[in-house]
């Protein structure tokens, strides 16, 4: 239970990274995608369309302001929900830990998988980072703009995707100190040097993030 609400806890801080990049002036859609195994998520398990060895991106923030008032750009369960790791763009940034930035798209490009909606939203720039710590990459911030980005533009999108990655490492170390927690206190018989783990255990600040020592500032 309580590594539900940390994980929930989380899309929540994700999804206030995607609502305030929503924000700026231009963009079509923010995304963020995360690098789990298809048994750990909720949608890929609703489809039945689990594995505990394969490890993909699968989709946990979206936002964004689309031309159609009816589409729903914070649906997380449409068909690119899920995306394997090497596949298409996406796939590619997690592969290799490189952010990509392409400018000045037609919308007829091969890669684009559904060229009808980049020439509908009048897509010009795509730009991806992935999300990194201590040399892991946890997944992929994304944004697709009616406008064309800037280098400072671009650099501002990076610091949006080191805070999700401090965020995402700060959450899986809590789950796993509560899942330590849980076997320790659940033993009727203690041992000292098992009192002393317990004690070790007490909450802590974890890793800090990347926006601590910084202005305040704003992306756009």
């Amino acid at each position: 239970m309580v590594a539900t609400a940390r994980q929930r806890a989380l899309r929540d801080v994700l999804r206030t990274i995607t609502d305030g990049i929503a924000q700026c002036p231009n963009t079509v859609l923010t995304r963020i995608w995360l690098a789990e195994r298809d048994s750990l998520c909720e949608v890929c398990r609703s489809r039945n369309e689990t594995s505990d060895l394969t490890r993909s991106l699968h989709l946990a923030a979206s936002a964004g302001v689309p031309h159609d008032p009816q589409a729903d750009y914070g649906r997380l369960d449409g068909s690119f929900h899920r995306c394997l790791i090497g596949e298409r763009k996406i796939g590619r940034v997690a592969m290799n830990g490189e952010a990509l930035w392409l400018a000045e798209i037609q919308g007829d490009e091969e890669w684009i998988a559904d060229p009808s909606w980049f020439s509908r939203e009048g897509i010009r720039t795509f730009a991806a980072h992935p999300l990194i710590f201590r040399g892991d990459v946890l997944g992929v911030l994304a944004l697709f703009d009616r406008g064309l980005l800037d280098t400072e533009a671009f650099e501002w999108l990076r610091m949006f995707a080191d805070y999700a990655a401090v965020s995402i490492a700060n959450a899986r170390a809590l789950e796993e100190i509560d899942i330590l927690r849980a076997r320790l206190t659940g033993h009727p018989q203690q041992s000292p040097r098992s009192r002393a783990a317990i004690l070790l255990l007490r909450p802590r600040r974890l890793h800090p993030s990347p926006f601590e020592s910084a202005p305040a500032f704003a992306p756009c």
